[in-house]
């Protein structure tokens, strides 16, 4: 809005910034914009923790008896070793537990976390649009208020 107020100023015509109808539609625009940010940056977390699970998901298709291959140790440390056993697999079940799964079943559970991920990256994307939408109606509202409509 204050772009679009200097703009008004410019063509000779004051705005007060003062005015409680300006301060309320500047002040709804800046939590908007803020919300806009927020929300877009969950988008990319997101987007992240989607790409972690696909890269799981294929590296439990290659699972391999025998085949070589670094591991995390935790805190960027790898370690190289081979698999001894390409049925089963420890899966992370938060807080520290360690379930061993058949490898069909570590990828079903992939796959559904796969599917709650996207659900929550469509809820957000949806979201994002919506807020956006609101800032564009504030926008046409500031202008309208400035006669530039």
């Amino acid at each position: 809005i204050w772009g679009v107020m200097m703009k008004k100023e410019l063509t000779g015509k004051k705005l007060d910034p003062n005015d409680p109808e300006v301060q309320k539609l500047s002040y709804e625009l800046a939590m908007y914009e803020q919300h806009a940010k927020q929300v877009e940056a969950q988008i990319k977390e997101l987007q992240k923790v989607m790409n972690n699970l696909s890269l799981t998901l294929e590296g439990l298709k290659g699972f391999k008896k025998d085949k070589e291959s670094l591991y995390s140790m935790g805190s960027g440390v790898m370690v190289k070793g081979k698999i001894v056993d390409e049925d089963n697999v420890l899966v992370d079940a938060g807080s520290g537990i360690l379930l061993e799964m058949d490898k069909d079943s570590a990828m079903k559970h992939v796959n559904k976390q796969i599917e709650e991920v996207k659900e929550e990256y469509n809820k957000k994307d949806q979201m994002l649009v919506e807020v956006v939408g609101q800032i564009d109606v504030l926008n046409k509202k500031a202008r309208k208020l400035l006669g530039q409509d």
